[in-house]
């Protein structure tokens, strides 16, 4: 009776870590990526960032963009493990320092301080 109820325990635990695996791997299937850019100028000439959307990757353009300013995208796990991430701003006329921070699920992975007139930032990042 004892062996019986062990395998039993055995087998619904090998269940349980089943569906547990099966829940980590749907919560991977997807990636959010923030791009943002802070400064102490209230806008910016130009900002351009990369966009992945499956297959097709694109570069998009906030010109005069009100800072702080930040874009939130998902981009889904095949896609996400080849792609490269960019963001740069420029500053206008007013305002000397310029941040750019690219994050993946909720961490930073480039960020760049840029201070002057006139001062621009790229931020980069791989996976």
């Amino acid at each position: 009776m004892r062996k019986l109820l062990a395998a039993g325990v055995l087998a619904l635990s090998a269940l349980a870590l089943t569906g547990c695996a099966a829940a980590n791997d749907e919560a991977t299937d997807e990636h959010v990526v923030v791009y943002s850019i802070t400064s102490d100028a209230s806008s910016s000439t130009s900002l351009t960032y990369v966009i992945v959307d499956g297959a097709d990757v694109s570069l998009a353009q906030a010109d005069d963009a009100t800072l702080p300013w930040s874009k939130t995208v998902t981009i889904a796990d095949g896609a996400f493990s080849n792609s490269i991430l960019r963001l740069a701003g420029q500053l206008g006329a007013t305002g000397s320092t310029i941040t750019c921070d690219i994050s993946v699920d909720g961490t930073s992975i480039a960020s760049q301080t840029s201070t002057g007139p006139s001062a621009a930032v790229t931020c980069q990042g791989a996976n």
